[in-house]
């Protein structure tokens, strides 16, 4: 079985990356004509990796769509439009686990709160310009106390 799951891990995979080069060079259905940018990076909390979380581009200049995307295991690539982003970073930790509704066959479902501070997703005043084509942007968050200013 688990040759069978990989081929389609695979396939998904391929047409993923189809998606996202025919929408960047204007094969795929993305007709606005805006230009485009490729954003990808790390993402850090503490110096370690976010595991899983979501980062968001939101056009400072009114041009585009926002865009959100995964981070998983510390990194994210985006397709999105050149130009000045507000970056907005979301963590959330799983805090609870609950079953869906009383039933039996009830799923469960996390239950999550955010583990950033709000300045870095609905406060953010992060800001970054992406230009056309390839965009290399890491985030480096400190949460901890620098100690040697004590």
């Amino acid at each position: 079985m688990s040759a069978t799951l990989g081929n389609f891990r695979f396939w998904i995979t391929l047409i993923q990356w189809l998606l996202f080069w025919g929408c960047l060079y204007g094969t795929g259905g993305c007709s606005s004509g805006l230009p485009r940018a490729v954003v990808h990076g790390e993402v850090t909390v503490d110096d370690l990796p976010v595991e899983r979380g979501t980062i968001s581009f939101v056009p400072l200049d009114g041009v585009g769509d926002p865009i959100s995307g995964p981070i998983e295991n510390g990194r994210y690539k985006l397709l999105t439009t050149a130009g000045p982003k507000l970056v907005q970073i979301s963590q959330p930790v799983v805090v609870d686990k609950r079953k869906e509704h009383p039933g039996a066959d009830a799923s469960w479902i996390e239950i999550t709160t955010e583990r950033l501070p709000p300045e870095y997703h609905s406060n953010s005043q992060l800001r970054c310009e992406l230009r056309p084509g390839d965009n290399l942007q890491n985030w480096k968050i400190t949460l901890k106390a620098d100690k040697s200013k004590r």
